[in-house]
């Protein structure tokens, strides 16, 4: 026998619901288990203190007032479990409007607060060419009037000073006479050399120093066409 199974039927004998067969088998663990035997022991103390014990006399509503504490304890705890279902029912609620809330103004906040595209109000600087390239144009637009150049390029050259193409194998000054009669007979081909001439040289130029070149070949031209009138013409 074990002693959980002895100590059942101790409390078994106690409330008169065992038979002799195990009532024998109780004292043989009893006998041989001290534990079980210190246990039988006390409670047998316990009782016999319980029952020298004096007796109150029972009110006849002590019934009805045991069940009047038990069901108004019962109320108390619905109550407080309602109370706390609705305070966490409320703080759930006000915890999603205020997070809601604050979403929404960080979001303004950041659509406000966000920075535009800076549009920079420094004028837009013009690099100049090279100086190599503005110190030969330079140098072109002051020249003298008696003083001739011709332009190269990847097709023949032209002489701004006697208004004639060079070949470009020939060397510089030396005018091509094909070139020449070639000018001479199409207007249109020898507008559009120069034209495309005149566009090559101010490609590198700035706006300001085109200007300026532009100027200074008007007033050579001029200058130039005035001392061809006032020349006497040579018989």
């Amino acid at each position: 026998m074990k002693c959980r199974r002895a100590q059942h039927l101790l409390f078994d004998f106690i409330d008169g619901m065992s038979n002799e067969s195990l009532r024998a088998e109780l004292d043989r663990h009893l006998g041989e288990c001290p534990a079980c035997e210190q246990f039988a022991a006390e409670m047998t103390r316990s009782l016999s203190m319980l029952r020298r014990a004096p007796r109150e006399t029972l009110d006849e509503n002590f019934n009805w007032r045991v069940r009047l504490a038990i069901h108004r304890e019962r109320n108390a705890m619905r109550s407080a479990a309602a109370s706390t279902g609705a305070w966490a029912r409320a703080w759930n609620v006000r915890y999603a409007v205020g997070a809601g809330v604050a979403f929404a103004v960080v979001l303004v906040a950041g659509a406000v607060l966000q920075p535009g595209v800076q549009v920079p109000r420094s004028p837009v600087s013009i690099s100049s060419p090279a100086p190599r390239q503005a110190d030969r144009s330079l140098a072109t637009a002051n020249r003298t009037p008696g003083q001739t150049r011709s332009f190269s390029g990847p097709g023949p050259m032209f002489n701004t000073e006697s208004g004639t193409l060079v070949s470009q194998g020939a060397p510089h000054g030396l005018i091509d006479p094909a070139a020449r009669q070639g000018a001479i007979d199409d207007p249109a081909r020898s507008e559009a050399m120069i034209d495309s001439l005149v566009e090559r040289q101010l490609m590198p130029l700035a706006p300001e120093e085109r200007a300026l070149y532009i100027q200074r070949q008007i007033h050579r031209l001029q200058s130039r066409l005035q001392s061809q009138q006032a020349a006497p013409v040579q018989p």
